[in-house]
């Protein structure tokens, strides 16, 4: 495992709050009834792990629901966004394993705003609700491990993306 930097998760999660909240903003308004049922059984599933506490159980559907959110936005954005996310595994399994309880409540709540914006077929409600849960996992994490650090990248790209 790569070890945890500061300045490494506040530059990954700045740019996949900025290209994931552009990419759900152009992948809402192209969502088949299909693809919204299979974000609705991915979000269902995150809960069904979420209460059995099996972390990296609930990481496949997890990893899956913010992929489908992405899905139609095409094919270069979902690239990037995939690689991002990879990288981005530690540090959520540092949140995870930091703070287990918030990780159950905290998350399924922000996960199912996001589905709510995205079934209501709303791009800027979509993109705002993924970037304050985004944001709120990078300084949440960030807080814990370097509470010192100033996360300039992530409190910008949140700023741009909220100012919308």
């Amino acid at each position: 495992m790569a070890t945890f930097s500061d300045d490494d998760l506040d530059d990954l999660y700045a740019m996949r709050i900025s290209l994931e909240a552009l990419a759900v903003g152009i992948a809402v308004p192209r969502m088949s009834e299909e693809h919204l049922h299979r974000i609705d059984r991915l979000l269902h599933e995150m809960d069904e792990t979420a209460r059995t506490g099996d972390v990296e159980q609930w990481e496949c559907p997890h990893e899956a629901f913010h992929r489908a959110l992405v899905h139609p936005s095409g094919p270069r954005l979902e690239r990037e966004l995939a690689l991002l996310s990879d990288h981005a595994t530690r540090y959520r399994m540092a949140f995870v394993t930091w703070n287990p309880l918030e990780w159950q409540a905290g998350t399924s709540e922000q996960h199912h705003k996001i589905a709510e914006a995205v079934m209501a077929r709303d791009p800027d409600a979509a993109a705002l609700a993924l970037a304050n849960h985004l944001g709120r996992t990078a300084l949440v994490v960030l807080s814990m491990a370097s509470p010192r650090f100033e996360p300039v990248r992530v409190r910008r790209a949140l700023s741009a993306v909220c100012s919308r």
